[in-house]
């Protein structure tokens, strides 16, 4: 679904539910961040409108980059409360939010978001490596022959990319384009294997876009193939390609497992428990950072940190699990819920 329909299809439902208002008085609160945790996000503000009289939220999906960006540039009404994330805030990041006096965050580790690659049962199991991943479905790769040069995509066969791997041609089941979970294949396939190569060191240092086109853009050939939104449409597209391996989110795969098998990624087999101590590859943390100054003044704020951090919100038998959420072991919640003290009082992180 197109995230801009889902923030409205939210906003409407929310202002029914209570008086309109004028918007520019910020009697809402503002997400800015990762479609990746967009959805969560959403599903969150629901709940808490359907039982308490809150202002409609605006919430946006960007990226990582761009909503840190708008969240640090400065304190104020116009400027978002919560930003997203899956990744911490990198130093530089934290420095802008300090040179525009965004000086106080409060950072709430959510969950994981967790990625599978599988098949079906009848299929050799491949033992993939994130390198092997990456050189199956990068648009570009650093060239066989060994010229320090990224080409476009030569590889055709997984015995071509690593020779102890079956020789069964690529075929890949993807998220389909404009899709959130294509940030996440981006960030957990391609991005860290891309930027190991020398080459592309360099690049990210001097040419943001020469950086992008070698490390943001996915092969849209017969290599890899666009599949629907949905597991039980992946399903359907590896019924169609039997020795093909589709990438799935890990609800979706848990759904499907006794009909697929997940491939092992670096030699780790995907579960809720390597997730949750992130020892499996294809996984990534998820965020939300809060502003420290905006916390007493913005209606609704405290209440949707509330609502987010209760048991029946994100713990294992949650809402937010059974939209896809990987929950934090219960330790790793009540340290992040700890953050906020009780009651919505900002514990002090002095």
């Amino acid at each position: 679904m197109d995230h801009k329909l889902l923030m409205s299809a939210v906003v409407a439902t929310m202002v029914m539910s209570t008086p309109t208002l004028a918007q520019d008085g910020r009697d809402h609160f503002k997400i800015v961040g990762s479609p990746i945790v967009y959805p969560y996000t959403v599903a969150v503000a629901e709940h808490l409108g359907s039982k308490t009289p809150i202002k409609s939220p605006l919430i946006e999906a960007t990226e990582n980059g761009k909503g840190i960006s708008l969240f640090c540039s400065g304190i104020g009404p116009q400027f978002p409360d919560i930003v997203s994330t899956t990744r911490p805030v990198s130093q530089e990041e934290m420095a802008t939010c300090k040179r525009n006096e965004v000086k106080d965050l409060i950072e709430v580790q959510i969950g994981y978001d967790g990625m599978v690659v599988a098949g079906n049962r009848q299929m050799e199991t491949l033992q993939l490596s994130r390198e092997d991943l990456y050189k199956a479905i990068s648009k570009r790769v650093p060239d066989p022959s060994g010229q320090d040069k990224l080409v476009e995509n030569p590889y055709k066969s997984w015995h071509e990319i690593n020779p102890a791997l079956p020789d069964l041609p690529i075929v890949v089941i993807g998220p389909p384009k404009h899709s959130p979970e294509l940030e996440s294949v981006r960030s957990l396939l391609v991005e860290p294997v891309c930027e190991q190569y020398e080459l592309v060191k360099a690049l990210k240092g001097s040419s943001l876009a020469g950086y992008m086109a070698a490390c943001g853009s996915l092969r849209r050939d017969s290599g890899l193939v666009e599949g629907g939104a949905s597991g039980p449409e992946r399903l359907e597209a590896l019924q169609k390609h039997p020795n093909a391996v589709a990438i799935l989110k890990y609800g979706d795969w848990q759904a499907l497992n006794d009909q697929l098998q997940a491939m092992p990624v670096d030699g780790v087999t995907p579960s809720i428990e390597k997730i949750a101590v992130d020892e499996y590859p294809l996984s990534q943390p998820l965020y939300l950072y809060v502003k420290k100054a905006h916390w007493n003044t913005v209606s609704g704020l405290k209440d949707f940190m509330n609502e987010f951090t209760l048991e029946q919100t994100w713990g294992p038998e949650g809402y937010l699990a059974a939209d896809g959420l990987i929950p934090l072991e219960t330790a790793e919640r009540n340290v992040n819920k700890a953050k906020l003290g009780w009651n919505g009082h900002l514990a002090s992180n002095n």
